[in-house]
């Protein structure tokens, strides 16, 4: 079964969608009785972010197409892509400066550090579909790498909340 190009950006921006949704399922299904520490602030702006971004290019496309030609409009869409994940890895390497100052665990930098390598990977790759002016392959596997970070957290969030409720199951019996 072949998408097009339509059917790919459409389906992402759902499952976008639908992450940031399950970002408030995580609120609902969480103790009501304890405050919220900062990683879970940290861990809920991650995943809004990365739906909400990866959201937001599938659906460009679809907004310039109809006010631009389509050559430009594609150009116009990868040079924004390409300009908000340069803003995200300045942010993300903020992040890994904060942790190298905090001395936090080894673990969360060389997992953003990765993110930050195939990141940079993926903007070189799509500045030279840019250039080329070829396929679009390099926009569509870019607005899917959004997702995979805010994916990663929710399933760390899913995993905490799936041991908390075996602890309390324990303590209960």
């Amino acid at each position: 079964m072949d998408f097009s190009i339509d059917q790919y950006l459409l389906a992402i921006s759902g499952l976008a969608l639908a992450l940031a949704g399950f970002t408030g399922l995580i609120n609902v299904f969480r103790p009501t009785n304890e405050k919220y520490i900062p990683q879970e602030i940290e861990g809920m702006k991650l995943i809004l972010h990365s739906s909400f971004g990866a959201t937001l290019f599938s659906l460009l496309p679809f907004l310039t197409i109809y006010s631009l030609e389509d050559n430009i409009a594609w150009i116009a869409c990868k040079l924004l892509l390409v300009l908000a994940l340069l803003w995200g890895i300045y942010t993300h390497a903020q992040k890994i400066q904060k942790l190298r100052l905090k001395k936090s665990p080894a673990r969360k930098e060389k997992g953003l550090i990765i993110f930050l390598i195939v990141t940079v990977m993926t903007i070189i790759w799509l500045i030279l579909s840019l250039l080329n002016n070829c396929s679009h392959d390099a926009y569509l596997w870019t607005t899917t790498w959004m997702l995979v970070m805010g994916v990663l957290q929710f399933f760390v969030f899913v995993s905490a909340f799936t041991d908390q409720t075996i602890q309390d199951n324990k303590l209960n019996k």
